[in-house]
């Protein structure tokens, strides 16, 4: 999104504290899902960037994070903010404890950022079966349901298939290191 004037003014006169009110008040005004997604964003990025404190950027994020999940800019630098402060078991917390009021497409990405976090940054992959058998329930073709199914086609035999089912996971992932891990395995 195109910085308007007002934020154009802001940023040349390197008055952060002012841009974060001036996003918080826009936020108030904002009426759709999106349009506070993106300021939230926004607030954290110039907490994150402008200001280097990452710390003050997480609870921005968290709160964009809950109100769309589905938003993948916002989850990257959700992990990345996470990461650098040690919240990401704090972060999976809070999503597995919202995942019983979730709608169908709300959950499957709930549970796909469950399962990177704990396989990715936890170290915790032997825990994420459950959250796999669920993706597959509601969602065949997610990256992490088709990563599953590519290790059983290598389990029984047939690496044409498994190659297949990791571009598959390939085309429909976004985070970058992700989309190397796929790469890797498609390499080999």
């Amino acid at each position: 999104v195109e910085p308007d004037d007002d934020e154009e003014q802001l940023q040349r006169e390197r008055d952060f504290t002012a841009l974060v009110d001036l996003y918080r008040v826009r936020f108030a005004d904002a009426e759709t899902r999106g349009a506070k997604v993106t300021l939230l964003h926004k607030i954290a990025s110039v907490y994150e960037h402008a200001l280097g404190e990452p710390d003050r950027a997480f609870d921005p994020l968290l709160d964009a994070f809950d109100l769309d999940p589905t938003d993948e800019a916002v989850a990257e630098s959700l992990d990345r903010v996470g990461r650098e402060l040690g919240r990401v078991g704090e972060l999976a917390d809070r999503t597995r404890r919202n995942l019983h009021t979730a709608d169908p497409e709300t959950r499957v990405a709930l549970l796909g950022h469950l399962v990177y976090w704990y396989e990715r940054v936890l170290g915790r992959g032997a825990e994420i079966s459950p959250f796999v058998s669920e993706i597959e329930r509601l969602d065949k073709a997610h990256p992490a349901a088709l990563r599953r199914a590519a290790q059983l086609a290598l389990a029984n035999g047939d690496p044409k298939s498994q190659r297949e089912l990791l571009q598959r996971a390939l085309d429909r992932t976004s985070r970058r290191d992700e989309r190397v891990h796929l790469h890797l395995s498609l390499a080999s």
